[in-house]
């Protein structure tokens, strides 16, 4: 049996510019904002081996508590060395709490992909679907694509920001991944419509729009799902004339008050086919 540990006394010295692997010390499950302590607002990130981070400048905190067992990776905001101490005077109430607690994200049921061991940490800022006319749901789901490759996805859970984590290739252990440079390409699946939405990416000021650059990338994301149309239109009626049954089509590019009536020879008004307030879409009658 070894001899207890002073923690207080026991530094974890971490690196600038330089990716940091640390143990944990601890015996008991403690929030990952308590283990910082003073030095939060030095670290850019800190992740661990399923690609669950805490990012505090955005504020991103899907790590929530560090646990025995498990290693994590930490890269500084600073250019100096920063020490970690742990402390095994916790209140022991909030550990008791805390106590074998890990949350994760809910999985992508959509997308596939292969995790390797080597996350890359893609924070987004916000997703506007047909100029803010679709609002992304929860449940919805998020994929990163290396060109055809799906390398990582989540799903939305109705806040913002948030992180998908994409896996970097591990050529030696035969894993698909990204490749360290390439671009970062984004598709989002729309699960009510069941349609998949390509999206442009657009990195936030100094941030890389590239895979494996930097501790993270932090964007936003636009795109155009198709749901939306882009005027007014009233189509013909089909089958046309002589039958018993027509249909007509119409589309609306905003929300709006339509009144669609049928009319005679003469000009009459012999029928209201639609007279309500409808929100933007594709419609039959």
């Amino acid at each position: 049996f070894g001899l207890p540990q002073d923690l207080s006394n026991w530094p974890v010295i971490i690196e600038p510019n330089r990716w940091n692997s640390i143990g944990y010390l601890l015996n008991d499950t403690v929030a990952v904002l308590d283990i910082l302590g003073d030095i939060v607002n030095k670290v850019a990130i800190i992740l661990d081996d399923e690609g669950t981070s805490l990012i505090p400048a955005l504020p991103i905190n899907d790590l929530e508590y560090m646990q025995p067992g498990v290693g994590y990776q930490v890269f500084l905001s600073t250019e100096e060395p920063e020490t970690l101490y742990y402390n095994n005077t916790y209140d022991l109430l909030s550990r008791q709490l805390a106590q074998n607690i890990r949350t994760y994200k809910q999985k992508s049921e959509y997308f596939s992909f292969t995790t390797t061991g080597l996350p890359y940490v893609v924070a987004i800022d916000q997703v506007d679907l047909d100029n803010g006319k679709i609002q992304l749901k929860e449940g919805n789901e998020i994929a990163l694509f290396d060109g055809e490759l799906c390398v990582g996805s989540t799903v939305f859970d109705g806040e913002y920001p948030f992180s998908v984590t994409a896996w970097k290739a591990y050529p030696n252990a035969g894993l698909p991944g990204f490749q360290y440079g390439n671009p970062i390409r984004a598709v989002v699946y729309l699960k009510e419509s069941d349609i998949e939405v390509e999206m442009m990416l657009q990195t936030l000021v100094g941030y890389p729009d590239t895979f494996g650059v930097g501790p993270y990338a932090f964007v936003s994301l636009s795109g155009t799902s198709g749901l939306v149309p882009n005027s007014y239109a009233l189509g013909q009626n089909y089958p046309n004339p002589f039958n018993p049954v027509t249909r007509i089509n119409y589309q609306l590019p905003y929300s709006s008050d339509v009144r669609i009536s049928i009319f005679n020879i003469l000009g009459q008004e012999v029928a209201t086919l639609v007279n309500s307030h409808q929100e933007f879409g594709y419609y039959q009658v």
